[in-house]
This record gives C-alpha cells, structure tokens and sequence, in this order.
C-alpha cells in the first residue's frame, strides 16, 4: 500500500506531499531576488519575520510597526535652534569638554578642553633667514638661536579686525640684522633692526583693517 501506479507505464507516485516550487529554503541562493519587486513600500505593507522573544516562529509585521530608530536628543546638520535648547552654562572653566571635527583626521569628531582652545598655537622655527608668520595656523611665531640676519615678511592667512600675533626672537649668542616688512606699523614703539645677543625680544601685533596693517603696539626685550 506504499506506493499506486498510474497508466500503463505503471509509474508510482510517492505517497508524501511533492516538493514546492515556491518555498523559501534556508541554503538555496537567489531565492527572493526572483520574486516580484514593490516599487514604493507603505507603512499597511507586510513582512515575514521570526519571532526571537517566541521560540522564532513565524509572524508578519507591517512596515508601520517597525520601531524607528530616530533619536530625539541628536544635533541634526540642518535643524535650526537644536543648540539653543540645550540649558546654558554662564561659566566657563577650563575642565569644560567641547565637541569639535578634527581636520587633521579626516574631520572625526573629538572632544577638547577650553584650556586647550585657549592655550596659544606656537610655531618654533630653529633659526631662519626669513620669517613669514602664518595666521590662519599659528599665534605666535618662535624664532631660536637666529645665526643670519631676519627678514619678517607680511603674515599669510585671512587676518581679521583685532587679530593679535606675537614674535619671539632669540639669537645664537651674536647680534643679528632685523629687517621688517612695511606692513608693520610702530605704534608708540620702535621696531628693533637687530637682536641683543642671547637676549628674548617679544613684539606684540595687532591687526589694523582700516590701514591694513599690522599694528606694532608692544616689544619686550629681556633684562
């Protein structure tokens, strides 16, 4: 009673149910890529998933029904006063932690103390013959042991209405020669043309928009 035949041929048929043809097997490749494409989804459509909190079983779901995944708290790009709301610290103290995109790490983004967004960026350059201070990078520029005469030429980078530089200045134990760009305007002060030897020379610079020049307002040589 195993098996009936069919015909002349006497062909059996298998008494279990057949294969079929439109299941979803768990190891057959390109499976759901065969089937029927919907173009634009809405929120009544189903989907099949299995249940982890029931033993996996089988259920459906409407699209509408998956939870979302916004977060309410984020800053967003191009969301207007996210930062506004955010409660208000009137003082500030050096351990307070800023959010920022570092440039120099494809703009991932870190943490900094206000201690170091205050702290002065120095360039220090062991001697030179010429010194070109850069703005946009750096607020004070360090030149030590100087064994040639210096040449101070006009700063680069976009200077803004009351940007402050310093130089530092300190030679090899002679005196050196200082030439000054014509963009340095003394100011009550008079630009020194050459170093004492072994002794620091700061100048004090602020940027002048009006005149376009940099504002010589302060030297300091030491005792």
């Amino acid at each position: 009673m195993g098996e009936f035949y069919k015909g002349a041929l006497n062909e059996p048929f298998s008494s279990g149910g057949g294969a079929d043809a439109n299941a979803v097997h768990v190891n057959v490749a390109s499976e759901i890529s065969g089937v029927a494409s919907k173009g634009t989804p809405t929120t009544s459509d189903f989907l099949l998933i299995e249940d982890v909190a029931d033993g996996n079983n089988k259920k459906k779901i409407t699209i509408g029904d998956i939870p979302g995944t916004t977060d309410a708290t984020a800053i967003h790009v191009d969301v207007a006063n996210e930062i506004t709301a955010i409660a208000e610290k009137t003082s500030v103290d050096n351990q307070d932690e800023f959010v920022l995109e570092d440039s120099e790490a494809s703009f991932v983004k870190k943490s900094i103390k206000r201690k170091t967004i205050v702290s002065p960026i120095d360039n220090t350059v062991s001697s030179s013959a010429t010194l070109t201070p850069n703005v946009d990078e750096y607020d004070q520029e360090t030149i030590t042991g100087l064994s040639s005469a210096l040449t101070i030429n006009a700063p680069t980078g976009t200077a803004s209405n009351g940007l402050k530089l310093v130089l530092r200045i300190t030679d090899n134990g002679t005196n050196r020669a200082l030439t000054w760009n014509a963009i340095f305007q003394e100011i009550g002060v008079t630009l020194p043309t050459t170093t004492t030897a072994t002794k620091t020379i700061y100048v004090g610079l602020i940027y002048n928009a009006t005149a376009t020049k940099w504002d010589v307002v302060a030297i300091k040589e030491q005792a």
